[in-house]
């Protein structure tokens, strides 16, 4: 008679894919809406002016994992390279979630360098990261505006959709 395996270590954060996946929706929101206070002299009434401007960081899967009080790490290896024995009944469903919320990461960087969100100073920092930005085509000045939409539309391709 074989005894049942019991688990060891920590249960999971995220006990299904659609718990990663909602996981994921609040920690965009908090990214997006993330603010900070920001302090200036105003020579109009010669005091101090303190205000709160928006301030939206980028998604990562490391920021995502610390978020959640998580290092990187155990998220790689709980819910990415762990689909098999622990996961049985997901069929692969979490490293399908964990892939989506990299793809997420990949079209937030290039939407806030694109927009200015982000400066294209540190655009270089970014590349470096996501491989795939490197294959998306660069966009000329001089282009004329049906070469720019073009271009937009093998973007949206290559990034699998609309944005």
């Amino acid at each position: 008679m074989a005894k049942d395996k019991k688990e060891v270590g920590r249960p999971r954060i995220f006990q299904t894919p659609d718990d990663l996946l909602s996981a994921w929706e609040i920690y965009k929101n908090y990214c997006d809406n993330k603010t900070s206070i920001k302090t200036e002299f105003s020579n109009k009434i010669s005091d101090f002016i303190t205000k709160e401007i928006p301030t939206p960081i980028t998604y990562t899967i490391e920021g995502f994992a610390v978020y959640n009080k998580m290092d990187r790490t155990t998220f790689y290896d709980t819910y990415v390279n762990n689909d098999s024995a622990s996961n049985v009944n997901h069929n692969g469903a979490f490293s399908h979630v964990a892939s989506r919320m990299r793809d997420e990461c990949i079209v937030d960087i290039r939407t806030k360098l694109d927009s200015g969100i982000i400066d294209t100073k540190l655009a270089n920092l970014y590349l470096g990261r996501y491989k795939d930005l490197y294959s998306l085509p660069k966009v000329a000045t001089d282009d004329s505006q049906e070469q720019l939409l073009n271009r937009l539309d093998t973007v949206l391709e290559k990034l699998g959709g609309n944005i």
